[in-house]
């Protein structure tokens, strides 16, 4: 199976991952392969440098790039697979295209800030205006390379508000699988 996660900054999208992976999910990070372009080239790591080498890997490697490499790596006809984060419709369309489902996690803006700073990894320094622009110019585009979050997220084949507890995100993930294969899952009581 494969499903690719699309969402806004700070929705839950790592919280959806980790109960996934719980699950026996693999977990395949977009913000990993961009993160290891940058370090490569001893790029300082920031969320507009990471919207940079991911929109060049786009460009010369094609939209669905994120897709295809891991697809490469994971089969999901063989495995269980996770796809953290889709940006682009050629991302959706290669998603769909390898039998795989969409799911968008959204959340309200000020959970979603507060989320950020307390998680505080390298690219969350910053303020609630800069969060908040940096959202804005991620949510839009007509070129099919850079990042068009919520046009993608409007094309999930599942949504989740996730504004609550990680216990209540946990029942809705799991009718989403229960959903797309059956699969019933029981959330821990942790």
């Amino acid at each position: 199976m494969l499903i690719g996660i699309a969402g806004t900054h700070g929705a839950g999208k790592g919280a959806v991952v980790q109960f996934l992976k719980e699950q026996g999910f693999v977990h395949c990070s977009a913000r990993e392969l961009f993160l290891e372009v940058l370090r490569n080239r001893d790029i300082t790591p920031d969320r507009p440098a990471i919207s940079a080498v991911a929109n060049e890997l786009r460009r010369e490697h094609g939209v669905a790039y994120v897709v295809e490499e891991y697809v490469c790596r994971h089969d999901p006809a063989q495995e269980d697979v996770i796809i953290e984060s889709l940006y682009t419709m050629g991302e959706v369309e290669a998603v769909r295209a390898h039998g795989g489902y969409v799911l968008a996690i959204d959340a309200d803006p000020e959970i979603r800030y507060e989320r950020i700073k307390h998680r505080m990894s390298e690219t969350d320094m910053i303020t609630k205006e800069e969060f908040l622009k940096q959202q804005e110019e991620e949510s839009r585009s007509d070129d099919p390379t850079k990042q068009n979050s919520r046009t993608v997220m409007e094309q999930a084949d599942f949504t989740i508000i996730n504004n609550d507890t990680f216990e209540a995100l946990k029942v809705e993930i799991g009718y989403v699988l229960e959903k797309i294969d059956g699969r019933r899952v029981a959330p821990s009581a942790d």
